[in-house]
């Protein structure tokens, strides 16, 4: 089994916001900054090509610094998920010389009014900019990511001319994964569908013109040749405790790599290996042309809304269910 390229590692389950579509379970939860160390050095050994620190809220986790000093110079690259609302010229300085590779920052909106309805924040849709501004002036790779959710999915079509005139570099679209079944917050998929009709043909266009935009995986289909998605395969997550899962959207409890180590859990957990084999052509996907390419979906928007990872996409795009 060839290694990951992406290892999501949840620092901390903290947060300083609520959003509305979150599937983390705020609590005061951290990763051992030792076990964190050890870990870092078998993906350094592995060839992991980038190592994501999520949260919760990174800049919550006080041993962030000492993880990113820990693998300064190494080949591993490093990013970091943030809200924004913490970054100071002093934090942007202090992220730069540790060696961060990048920030991801999430807007939920195009406007105030939208954004600070999601994070239930009144004012962080201003901060979001400010945290923008403040690490590009510190040289830090800034991007943002739009999670598409029903109340923003109206200025989905809006977006990338948007993040164009604030002079954005790179844009990262994301999926939202369902809560639970008939989860009102799933976008319209008619819109989305129709986003990416018009497009999807259209990278070339707009990296002419400074802003390269990516989808993320469990958007498209044949994103990883004869196989369901990537989870598992090209990614995988480990949560504060240390347990591996296929991907930072399934909660499943998992082996220790603390206890286990990396490498012989992501040759031969169980759990990974679940997904990987989770290939489907029953019920919608049985007729559909696509099954052979996409192999069933995204298995996390599957497990979340039935409970397991055999069953198709609840919300493809060429056959969204009403979840």
């Amino acid at each position: 089994m060839n290694s990951p390229l992406t290892v999501y590692m949840e620092l901390t389950r903290d947060c300083n916001l609520s959003c509305s579509h979150c599937l983390i379970k705020k609590e005061k939860v951290e990763m051992n900054v030792k076990k964190a160390k050890t870990l870092l050095d078998q993906l350094v050994k592995e060839h992991v090509f980038k190592v994501y620190f999520t949260g919760g809220e990174p800049l919550l986790f006080p041993g962030l610094y000492e993880l990113l000093e820990h693998i300064k110079g190494k080949p591993l690259w490093s990013l970091m998920q943030t809200n924004g609302l913490l970054i100071t010229d002093n934090v942007a300085e202090a992220l730069k010389n540790a060696g961060l590779g990048a920030c991801d920052l999430s807007v939920y909106g195009i406007t105030p009014e939208v954004h600070d309805s999601i994070t239930g924040s009144p004012g962080s849709f201003e901060k979001v900019f400010s945290a923008v501004d403040t690490l590009n002036a510190h040289g830090m790779k800034t991007f943002i990511s739009f999670v598409v959710v029903q109340p923003n999915v109206h200025q989905l079509s809006q977006f990338l001319d948007w993040a164009f005139q604030k002079g954005i570099p790179l844009v990262h679209i994301r999926r939202f994964i369902p809560r639970y079944s008939k989860d009102e917050l799933v976008p319209d998929m008619d819109i989305v569908r129709s986003f990416f009709r018009e497009y999807s043909p259209r990278y070339e266009e707009y990296d002419k013109k400074g802003l390269h935009f990516e989808i993320e995986e469990a958007f498209k289909i044949q994103e990883v040749e004869k196989d369901r998605c990537p989870a598992g395969i090209q990614l995988c997550h480990v949560t504060a405790e240390g347990n591996i899962t296929p991907c930072p959207y399934i909660d499943v409890q998992g082996e220790s790599v603390f206890e286990q180590g990396f490498h012989p859990l992501w040759e031969n957990s169980s759990l990974l290996q679940k997904a990987r084999n989770a290939i489907i052509s029953k019920g919608k996907c049985e007729p559909c042309e696509y099954a052979s390419e996409c192999g069933g979906g995204c298995i996390a928007a599957a497990y979340r809304v039935t409970g397991t990872f055999k069953e198709p996409d609840p919300y493809c795009l060429v056959h969204p269910d009403s979840v």
